[in-house]
């Protein structure tokens, strides 16, 4: 997903202050790290319901631009190579989330509602079931999206893909295990929040 940021010139002061940051004065990087500390943790406590993990990124994000800062070849783009980096951090961060996902965690799906009220045990087993036949792609897409609780905007900034791919991937997860669960109770209703066709 592309990021697009305002354009803004910095003034000469501000450029003087990369190029001695970038000559190896901790003071002069010191400088851009107040000036620019609390936009980039705003952006990313926008995107993380975490505001401890929001600050561990912002560190993170700082400490890899004073790194880097020598690779930086024009001091104006400075700005929005700085929120580059923060995006790259925020990707590794929901990767990384998503490698904690080892198995779809059936307790915590949402609830089918069958009219004919099944045997609970037997309804268990027929949503594992519809769940199996989906991708694993699939299966973890859906619980990030209604176990985790993460926002479709959170979904895009983990996997790269547009919104409106993530919303279509969950609209063909969604048909495709209502197709398999139906097979088993035709009679019910597979509800999440906003209603059967809410992404």
């Amino acid at each position: 997903m592309t990021m697009k940021y305002n354009p803004i010139v910095l003034n000469n002061h501000d450029q003087e202050t990369i190029k001695k940051a970038q000559a190896g004065e901790l003071g002069a990087f010191r400088i851009l790290y107040d000036k620019y500390k609390h936009q980039i943790y705003q952006y990313l406590r926008a995107r993380i319901p975490n505001p401890e993990d929001a600050q561990d990124l912002l560190a993170e994000t700082l400490s890899r631009a004073l790194l880097k800062i020598n690779t930086l070849k024009n001091p104006q783009a400075f700005r929005s190579w700085l929120y580059r980096i923060a995006q790259n951090e925020l990707r590794k961060y929901w990767r990384t989330k998503a490698r904690q996902i080892t198995k779809i965690n059936m307790e915590n799906l949402p609830e089918p509602k069958p009219a004919s009220n099944p045997n609970p045990d037997a309804r268990s087993l027929a949503v594992r079931e519809a769940l199996s036949k989906l991708s694993a792609e699939e299966q973890k897409l859906i619980y990030q999206r209604y176990c985790l609780a993460l926002t479709i905007s959170e979904l895009s900034e983990l996997t790269g893909k547009s919104p409106e791919q993530i919303k279509y991937q969950l609209r063909r997860a969604k048909k495709k295990f209502w197709k398999y669960y139906s097979a088993k109770y035709p009679l019910v209703k597979f509800e999440v929040k906003g209603g059967k066709h809410n992404v």
